[in-house]
């Protein structure tokens, strides 16, 4: 239960943290952001990576079970990095071929979502994140 914990404190301070950022970077404040994909830092990096440091910590490094969490970690942040980063990149490009061709071709198409991923600098600070809340598990552990 306490990687449970752990990781879910990870992923809420990641969420608030893309409250803080984009007020900061971008001057507006919205709690969509909190169910968003995409942004800084990954929420999911945080996530996976709190949850791998509390497993090494509470089953160390040699169990099977960080082994599992280990290649489950770096399975999300590579998807988060380039797979879904690479779609919302394609997204985009839709997004702007589907803006020129509206006056010359009669089609009702929705607006694609482009930001459906992370940067390799988003995926990091979800990193960081992640090992600094699994780390401080120890010292201040979860009921």
């Amino acid at each position: 239960m306490d990687v449970l914990l752990t990781a879910s404190a990870a992923w809420f301070v990641a969420q608030l943290l893309k409250l803080i950022y984009y007020r900061i970077v971008d001057g507006r404040f919205s709690f969509a952001v909190l169910v968003a994909s995409g942004g800084m830092p990954s929420s999911h990096t945080a996530f996976v990576t709190a949850a791998t440091v509390r497993v090494a910590l509470v089953e160390t490094v040699f169990s099977p079970l960080f082994g599992i969490s280990a290649v489950l970690a770096l399975i999300v942040m590579y998807d988060a990095a380039g797979v879904r980063h690479s779609v919302g990149e394609q997204a985009r490009t839709l997004n702007k071929i589907q803006e020129e061709l509206r006056g010359l071709v009669a089609f009702d198409v929705d607006v694609i979502k482009e930001v459906l991923g992370h940067t390799g600098t988003q995926v990091f600070a979800g990193f960081v994140l992640g090992l600094i809340a699994g780390f401080t598990s120890v010292w201040f552990p979860l009921p």
